[in-house]
């Protein structure tokens, strides 16, 4: 054979083998992933084991998922062949686990300046550079080797620093920073160094004060408050942001790992109302953790304590900017009462949650118990109805970068506003609900309106009560939003008198970041005018000068929060925002369109008709003896119906309803356009109540 053949016969054979090779790969190809099922809507936080009988009884529930620690393939794949999915929790080693071996001592564990260890969370030296690596590595190996499993349909990625894995840190028992423990101390050098790039001299100028060397730099014992309010020191600017980081870094790092070995949904959490009373010293903060979510997708966010009306408005409207899915979840025990599962339905509904998860300590397994009665008739009711969420046209500002400057650690602003029934904290202060005269607005905070959050609204409330921050992006941000024609009403001559500029130093912005002309603003304060209006390109600015304070009271007792009702749906109505709905006393009954529900395609609306209900209560307490007048758009058109819960429904006009006083809920079919009203009596004696 001449060396032209051979050449040609070689060919011929590496196309042959080519060929197999690729109609190999095509075959491959052909052949189908199995398929990993949609998350249900409905979940169960407590596993249920290998009790085939109760697997069944959360099965007929419409249990379709649970969320388990348990790895074991064979318990996951006999769940699944019955019926049900695995949302895979991987169990966090233990704080010793992550540090064995690095030869740390007790100067080295994560503790405040007089020793005290962490109060909630595993005692470990979470500041530890290689901690993270170690938790990476952990999570691996646990999740490796099943999560691509049919039985497994997503991963809920714990923090390692927390005690529930929520994305959070704790405050050491005496309620200090913990953050001087020997690790977390070089862990802050280590950030310090790389940040003013090993310059002492730049660090010292910044600081207005000499440093020598690095080892002689201390975390901070916690924000002290100036003449303005709030700490603007750069030491303590640097000490906050980096503390931030180290929380942000720690969670970025686990959400990246499991996404290298899945592309299943993965999800963190988040739990309280939102804010936390020590949101400055536990951070866990909506917007950046749900933008970690969004450059990992699909991903989804438990938000916890779904009885808390401003916290889902807020996960909401973070979740729809990022395009993440979210999981809702009631306060679980020793926090259950009846209360919390009422409103947790209502607002899922309000908010447009994906998924709802059940949390509790084998209640739901007790048919005595009343959680187990009031799931078996709440359930069904859930899986009735399905609502996306909405974004309204006006928002209110949560700063989280608020709560790191203030001392007493939080910004509790526009939670303690936003409704008084179903915010967790001061259902019994009575505080005015801002909310409602507002239309329900979403929530945005300082990560969001970074990102574009304020793009289509037209009306952005700041509840300023002392000193408002936020950083100079968020602050250009409304600038020119604003600009563009929305509209910015603020309260206090110390809302955003404060920017936090790219260098993490702070700047006096007096004015309501210099949106209003100080002179007019000094002058306004001589003449005792209580507003200040601005033009500002197409849109405006409007300055209260009082502080949205709940304590402010004028000569009669009457709370300026209080008279600000009826100015805050003034302000509305004048930016034209849509009221989609309206029950003629805001002031007891909430009335809330959810949008066209996703099965049936009718409009949907719950009404709150609780009129106390204290976070330890039993029960609610329902309006009764009266009637409620509701009124809906006229643009709205079609079927629709109304869900509510109450023990005193009488009788309807504009709709027929349908209740069960033993259940206490009231559903209403009615037409729009139109109208309802609600008569409600004494009471029912029924009730599903067996509470202890």
């Amino acid at each position: 054979m001449s060396l032209g053949d051979r050449s040609l016969h070689a060919v011929i054979i590496i196309m042959a083998i080519c060929i197999l090779l690729a109609s190999s790969g095509m075959a491959y190809a052909a052949t189908p992933k199995p398929k990993t099922p949609e998350m249900p809507r409905l979940g169960n936080w407590i596993w249920p084991g290998k009790d085939q009988e109760q697997l069944a009884k959360l099965l007929k529930l419409g249990v379709g998922f649970t969320s388990s620690y348990d790895l074991d393939p064979v318990v996951g794949e006999n769940l699944f062949r019955a019926g049900m999915v695995t949302v895979l929790c991987p169990n966090r080693p233990s704080g010793a686990e992550l540090i064995a071996g690095l030869g740390l001592t007790a100067e080295d564990m994560d503790q405040d300046s007089k020793g005290n260890r962490t109060g909630e969370g595993i005692e470990s030296a979470v500041f530890h550079e290689t901690v993270p690596d170690r938790f990476a590595e952990y999570l691996r190996k646990k999740v490796r080797p099943v999560v691509n499993s049919p039985w497994i349909t997503s991963v809920l990625v714990s923090s390692p620093i927390s005690m529930y894995g929520e994305v959070h840190y704790p405050a050491s028992t005496a309620g200090g920073y913990a953050v001087f423990g020997r690790a977390a101390k070089v862990n802050y050098r280590h950030w310090l160094a790389r940040t003013y790039h090993d310059d002492l001299a730049a660090l010292s100028k910044a600081w207005g004060r000499p440093v020598i060397s690095w080892d002689e730099i201390m975390p901070q014992e916690g924000p002290v408050a100036g003449t303005s309010g709030i700490d603007g020191r750069q030491e303590w600017s640097d000490f906050i942001h980096w503390y931030n980081w180290w929380l942000d870094e720690v969670t970025r790092r686990s959400l990246e790992t499991v996404r290298a070995e899945t592309d299943k949904p993965i999800g963190a959490m988040i739990g309280g109302p939102g804010v936390g009373f020590n949101q400055g010293q536990a951070l866990g903060n909506y917007g950046p953790v749900i933008r970690m979510l969004g450059k990992v997708k699909p991903a989804f966010f438990n938000g916890t304590d779904g009885e808390t009306l401003f916290a889902m408005r807020y996960a909401q409207s973070a979740c729809m900017q990022y395009d993440v899915k979210r999981m809702q979840e009631h306060i679980g025990p020793p926090f259950l009462t009846l209360f919390h599962q009422y409103v947790d339905v209502l607002n899922a509904f309000a908010t447009g949650a994906d998924y709802i998860h059940l949390a509790h300590l084998g209640e739901l397994f007790d048919e005595k118990h009343w959680f187990s009665q009031t799931w078996t008739n709440l359930a069904p009711l859930v899986l009735r109805y399905q609502t996306k969420g909405r974004k309204s046209d006006v928002a209110m500002f949560h700063s989280y970068m608020t709560s790191w400057y203030r001392p007493n650690h939080a910004n509790g602003d526009s939670v303690n506003l936003y409704d008084t029934t179903n915010t967790l904290w001061t259902t019994e202060s009575g505080y005015p609900s801002w909310g409602r005269a507002l239309g329900s607005p979403d929530v945005v905070d300082d990560a969001m309106v970074e990102d574009g959050g304020l793009k289509g609204r037209k009306l952005l409330v700041i509840a300023n009560s002392s000193v408002t921050v936020t950083s100079r992006k968020a602050v250009k941000a409304i600038q020119l939003w604003v600009k563009a024609g929305g509209t910015l009403l603020g309260f206090g001559e110390g809302c955003l008198a404060y920017t936090v500029e790219a260098d993490r130093s702070l700047t006096p912005t007096p004015g309501f970041a210099g949106m209003v002309p100080v002179a007019k603003l000094e002058a306004a304060k001589r003449g005792a005018v209580d507003k200040i209006e601005e033009t500002m390109g197409k849109g405006r600015v409007i300055l209260y000068l009082t502080p949205a304070d709940t304590e402010i009271k004028d000569s009669k007792g009457v709370r300026f929060v209080d008279t600000m009702m009826p100015e805050l749906r003034a302000v509305a109505d004048r930016c034209g925002i849509q009221r989609w709905c309206n029950a003629d006393d805001e002031y007891k009954a909430n009335l809330l369109y959810c949008g066209r529900d996703i099965k049936s395609r009718r409009h949907l609306f719950t009404l709150d008709l609780i009129k106390s209900a204290k976070n330890m209560a039993p029960a609610p307490v329902f309006y009764s003896d009266r009637s409620f007048d509701l009124t809906f758009h006229p643009s709205l058109k079609g079927d629709a119906e109304l869900v509510a819960f109450t023990d005193s429904f009488e009788s309807c006009e504009g709709g027929e309803a349908e209740y069960n006083p033993a259940t206490q809920i009231l559903k209403v079919n009615f037409k729009l356009p139109g109208r309802l009203t609600l008569k409600l009596g004494k009471g029912s004696d029924a009730s599903i109540v067996a509470h202890p």
